[in-house]
């Protein structure tokens, strides 16, 4: 049963520029650093995260039952984006 994992993968069928796959990710990170995640590694197209099973969060933080993560944001051929992503919990 444990750990619970979330995956998902698909390609985003809108048109951008690849350009902005650093913007995404930069704003993720923002996003997880605010809403309690630790040991964050931005990569080119990837973004790392976990969250150590002794650390201390009140219980209504988004990050509270998440141990570690990642997402992936990947160019397509034709300019569409595919993206991956997986979360993982030992805790509930």
């Amino acid at each position: 049963m444990f750990p619970f994992q979330i995956t998902y993968k698909g390609t985003i069928e809108k048109p951008y520029h690849s350009s902005k796959v650093s913007k995404m990710l930069e704003i993720v990170n923002e996003e997880l650093k605010w809403s309690g995640s630790e040991y964050i590694t931005l990569g080119k197209n990837r973004i790392d995260f976990d969250n150590r099973i002794f650390t201390i969060r009140v219980p209504f933080s988004l990050m509270h039952s998440i141990d570690g993560g990642f997402l992936k944001i990947e160019n397509t051929r034709n300019r569409t984006f595919q993206v991956e992503y997986e979360i993982s919990t030992y805790r509930i």
